[in-house]
């Protein structure tokens, strides 16, 4: 990656038949040290942060989230789908802002984002461990050294490898013989299960009944509604190059996904 983050400030992407994008060249003065620098494009970070919410209660951390990436958001298009992007301070969070995201792992041994992808990964097992009902349960140790030999096949096919592959590897990564759907249907069911607890209905006695049918509900939701609205129209305004190129990505999402990517460097902690 870079030798000087305080210096980057804008870089310029391409978007790839495959539905990914990649790094084409950044302002003077950052010195790359890469093949390949794949960036996550908005609708791929929103994918990957809806998979995190879902693991808030296992001990995420959003701290080591934020700081894992460079944000950027869309400048200009260029031509021949190449844009512009300018480096932004907006939180990876806030869903008002299409961001791209670009791994801050400028040593891949030590910096922010192997920092994300280990504890991602401690996350994710303790997550699955509390879901899956099994004598033996997961380490962190066996599941890294499964997805990291599923990686090194990649690279023997010569697969090129990109971030987002890398995480969701991790992320949406499973044991041999259980069902994915299972362990989403599991983790709602516990959701739903938790939401209601004596406390929280002690709180909801001290008010009155909430009724879809009464006018100033139905107002104060048309009001919602309208504002909602305003503020996509607005978003399409501000951003109309990449709502463009993200419809053509769209059409060329159904093709399969590229197999995990890089293996990481470190044994995990």
């Amino acid at each position: 990656m870079a030798t000087a983050t305080t210096q980057l400030k804008w870089c310029t992407v391409r978007f790839a038949n495959e539905s990914l994008w990649w790094v084409q060249s950044v302002n003077p003065g950052i010195h790359w040290d890469f093949d390949k620098l794949a960036i996550i494009d908005p609708r791929q970070l929103q994918h990957l942060l809806e998979i995190l919410s879902s693991m808030r209660e296992y001990g995420l951390q959003h701290d080591i989230v934020e700081n894992a990436f460079f944000k950027f958001k869309l400048q200009k298009e260029m031509t021949n789908k190449r844009f512009r992007l300018e480096r932004t301070r907006d939180s990876i969070h806030d869903p008002d802002h299409a961001l791209f995201a670009l791994p801050n792992d400028i040593d891949e041994e030590q910096g922010p984002f192997e920092d994300f992808m280990s504890h991602i990964l401690r996350v994710r097992v303790r997550m699955l461990n509390d879901l899956i009902d099994s004598d033996q349960p997961l380490t962190p140790e066996d599941v890294d050294a499964e997805i990291r030999e599923a990686q090194n096949t990649d690279l023997l096919e010569e697969q090129t490898s990109h971030c987002f592959a890398e995480i969701t590897a991790v992320l949406e990564y499973t044991p041999e013989g259980v069902d994915a759907y299972d362990i989403k249907e599991t983790a709602e069911s516990e959701k739903a299960a938790s939401i209601e607890t004596p406390g929280d209905k002690e709180l909801a006695d001290g008010y009155d009944v909430l009724n879809e049918d009464d006018e100033a509900f139905k107002q104060d939701k048309e009001a919602l509604t309208w504002d909602q609205e305003e503020e996509e129209q607005q978003r399409k305004r501000d951003n109309p190059e990449l709502d463009d190129i993200m419809d053509e990505r769209m059409d060329v999402e159904e093709k399969p996904k590229p197999r995990r990517g890089r293996p990481r460097k470190n044994p995990i902690d």
